[in-house]
């Protein structure tokens, strides 16, 4: 059996924090939290943009390649003003054989804003997250006006203003595209 001694004056002590040097390290670490935290959110909020962005963008597409084969703008049905909770659902229908997907009508944004996972909705009714320009049958009529949007976000959920998919393909927050749309037209006087 081995006895261990008592301590020493002769032996080592070993090295240890100090109070200071632990209150500066936490000092630190609550530093580096309070600029980190920030940050991840507003990349988090970018990427939800960029997604938003891409949603409308492939939505676009389904709906220039639906233009393209039928040679109209999907006309909604007349029964759908009476059954309103149909709606999402028959737009996904008329996008989805030309790649709008469920996926693809929702916000992520709005998505965690209202914290619902299901995209299938309550009873399996598609909700969508875009409302749709509604064009007549003719070919040219959704392509006539470059100002009008195509899809609009149903709400501001990235704070630029509901985002807007316009002919060209192009995505701008309705702030932006207000902005410009005004810079265009004269100044009215103000009645002073």
């Amino acid at each position: 059996m081995r006895f261990s001694r008592p301590p020493t004056s002769e032996m080592k002590r070993l090295p240890a924090f100090s109070l200071v040097e632990l209150l500066v390290v936490i000092s630190i670490v609550a530093i580096l939290a309070v600029v980190i935290v920030p940050v991840a959110r507003n990349a988090q909020k970018k990427g939800d943009l960029a997604r938003c962005s891409n949603n409308l963008r492939n939505l676009h597409v389904a709906l220039s390649n639906h233009l393209q084969e039928h040679g109209s703008w999907p006309q909604v049905p007349e029964i759908l003003t009476q059954q309103p909770e149909l709606y999402g659902k028959w737009w996904v229908e008329q996008t989805e054989p030309y790649g709008g997907t469920l996926e693809a009508w929702h916000c992520p944004s709005l998505q965690k804003q209202l914290k619902d996972e299901d995209f299938e909705g309550p009873h399996s009714k598609p909700v969508i997250h875009y409302a749709v320009t509604h064009f007549d049958a003719n070919p040219l009529t959704p392509h006539k006006w470059s100002t009008q949007p195509w899809l609009m976000e149903i709400a501001d959920s990235h704070g630029i203003g509901n985002l807007l998919i316009f002919p060209d393909g192009s995505v701008q927050g309705s702030n932006d595209a207000m902005r410009r749309i005004m810079g265009d037209r004269p100044k009215l006087p103000s009645g002073k």
